[in-house]
């Protein structure tokens, strides 16, 4: 049986962003249940290292239960896409609008073409993408998804891990979302965001997978006779995005 390919920038299970621990915890619980699985990522470590330099070595190796391809990262102009980033984060929520770039045509080839970058990658999934039975792509905002996955849109599915944050407004984030055979949205508020952004589309092409919970094993009796009481569990950040 041909694999499912993830593709994500970085991965591994000791990083602790929410959508490298996604793509870690749906490749080993695939592989546990018998689906073969290969990882696509760069020989960067994560998103906190330098985007341009080698960390890990390239080709492919077993992580565990995986198979994971690395593939080597080309330098970009640092300097210019901070300058981009910096402006992107410093719009105010009330600056976006749905179909509206948030900065200058120039200025999102810029956040595209120095992002995240690996040319390899990129040809790999050029001459094998008949060898992979679907693309599992991972984040939205990042150089192997936005243009890594108009590579083999028949075949990609785009979990897109999505924010109401300025990224999110760029046109190729948007050209992104509407190649890809299928959306696989965490939860009904990020579908329903994807589709104020996106248009109403987006429903034909999303589905909401939810996200796992690690449960541990439940503890016995207490023997003191003293229940949890009520509570209130919260699952998120502390943040208005």
């Amino acid at each position: 049986m041909t694999p499912v390919g993830i593709v994500i920038p970085w991965f591994g299970a000791d990083l602790k962003g929410g959508a490298e621990q996604q793509a870690w915890q749906v490749a080993t619980r695939l592989a546990r249940r018998g689906h073969p699985v290969e990882v696509l990522t760069t020989c960067c470590r994560s998103f906190t290292e330098d985007w341009g330099k080698n960390h890990l070595p390239a080709g492919l190796s077993r992580e565990g239960e995986l198979a994971v391809r690395r593939f080597p990262v080309e330098r970009g102009d640092r300097a210019a896409f901070n300058r981009v980033n910096r402006r992107l984060l410093a719009l105010e929520r009330s600056d976006l609008k749905s179909g509206v770039s948030p900065v200058s045509r120039a200025d999102a080839e810029t956040f595209l073409e120095d992002n995240v970058q690996s040319a390899a990658l990129l040809a790999h999934l050029r001459q094998h993408r008949e060898s992979y039975r679907v693309f599992l792509f991972l984040a939205y905002l990042y150089g192997p998804t936005l243009k890594g996955l108009p590579l083999v849109a028949d075949r990609a599915y785009l979990q897109l891990c999505l924010h109401d944050e300025a990224y999110a407004y760029l046109p190729q984030v948007d050209h992104v979302v509407r190649c890809a055979k299928g959306l696989l949205f965490n939860s009904e508020g990020e579908a329903e965001l994807a589709a104020r952004l996106y248009g109403p589309a987006v429903w034909s092409r999303g589905l909401v997978v939810g996200e796992g919970v690690e449960v541990g094993e439940t503890p016995g009796p207490d023997p003191a006779g003293r229940g949890m009481g009520r509570y209130v569990l919260y699952l998120g950040r502390r943040n208005r995005t």
